[in-house]
């Protein structure tokens, strides 16, 4: 007598759970011991939905909803037929995708703002999420984490996401808000030197300033002398060290902020004196000594008062001269009347 062929669903495992409007590839194996198989045909439910009569044996089929009982009957070349034992799986309507979108509450235009997506499918995978700016497409992402860089313009926007599952449903997240202003410039001030301050070259005058920005960062201070950049500090205490020159010198500070806007402080206005040409010198004088007297005359070349006292300096040939160190000085020199 012909032996009957044997045959056994492989693929879906039985209690599989899918989606609706998947396609479903139910496959099987089968053979026959005396003869050889001639077709396998699959059903859902009792009803054929496929037959495939070379091996190996499969069919795809587009899921529809509920509870299928998926069965195979092998055909051997005798015309004799063997069905498979029955294997279960379940039907779900596809879930939609959830997704929520995260912008920062406030940026400066031009910032470049990332855009961050959350989204999630139960059920399957997400394929793509877009990112929308006051309801225009302006970028999208297909890989987790889901986000785009947007260039920001000036307004107040509303942002919102878009995902879509791998079987094409779609959710779009609720809206975010971000308002967008212009760069706000930093703020500068000298705080030293102070107009009036007195030096006299060269002189290492202590610049300071204070500096901020409302709206980002400072990243450098400037110190100026009459317009010309003469030292710079990239940290707060802005300060820096200059070595005066004669004359008046126009101090100002000027700050740079993280966006390229700039500030320039008040000036303050220094008078540096030149040491060699004070209100009164001392006027170089060579004499022989004669006497125990050396007479250093003294030519003031402008208004002077309160004089308490000189500097004199002697240079002498020590192999001839002892000095004895006292020096007397006319009392009409000490508060002078000139």
């Amino acid at each position: 007598p012909n032996a009957l062929p044997t045959v056994n669903i492989t693929t879906p495992a039985n209690g599989s759970n899918l989606i609706t409007g998947s396609v479903v590839n139910i496959a099987a194996n089968a053979a026959d011991t005396d003869g050889s198989v001639t077709q396998v045909e699959f059903f859902v439910n009792g009803v054929s939905v496929g037959v495939d009569a070379t091996a190996p044996y499969s069919v795809n089929w587009t899921s529809t909803a509920g509870t299928k009982s998926l069965t195979a009957v092998a055909t051997d070349d005798a015309g004799a037929t063997a069905t498979s034992s029955v294997v279960t799986i379940n039907i779900a309507n596809n879930q939609a995708p959830t997704v929520s979108v995260t912008v920062p509450s406030n940026a400066v235009t031009g910032d470049l703002v990332t855009l961050n997506a959350t989204a999630n499918d139960v059920d399957g995978t997400v394929s793509l999420v877009e990112f929308y700016v006051d309801n225009v497409l302006v970028g999208s992402s297909a890989v987790s984490p889901y986000s785009f860089v947007w260039t920001a313009t000036l307004g107040n926007h509303t942002v919102k996401a878009r995902a879509t599952d791998n079987l094409g449903l779609q959710t779009t997240s609720s809206n975010a808000n971000i308002t967008v202003g212009n760069n706000v410039p930093p703020t500068v001030s000298l705080t030293s030197p102070s107009t009036g301050n007195l030096f006299t070259a060269p002189a290492v005058v202590a610049f300071a300033a204070n500096a901020a920005d409302l709206d980002g960062s400072v990243v450098l201070v400037e110190f100026l002398v009459n317009s010309v950049v003469v030292g710079s500090d990239a940290t707060a205490p802005f300060t820096y060290n200059w070595t005066s020159v004669v004359g008046t010198a126009n101090i100002s500070a000027r700050a740079t902020d993280n966006r390229g806007a700039v500030t320039t402080s008040t000036s303050v206005s220094l008078e540096i004196a030149d040491p060699n040409a004070l209100p009164y010198k001392v006027v170089t004088s060579k004499a022989t000594c004669i006497s125990s007297n050396f007479c250093l005359p003294v030519a003031a070349v402008a208004t002077v008062s309160n004089v308490i006292g000189y500097d004199v300096v002697l240079a002498y040939n020590a192999a001839k001269v002892t000095p004895t160190g006292n020096i007397t000085v006319q009392n009409s020199l000490i508060n002078p009347s000139y």
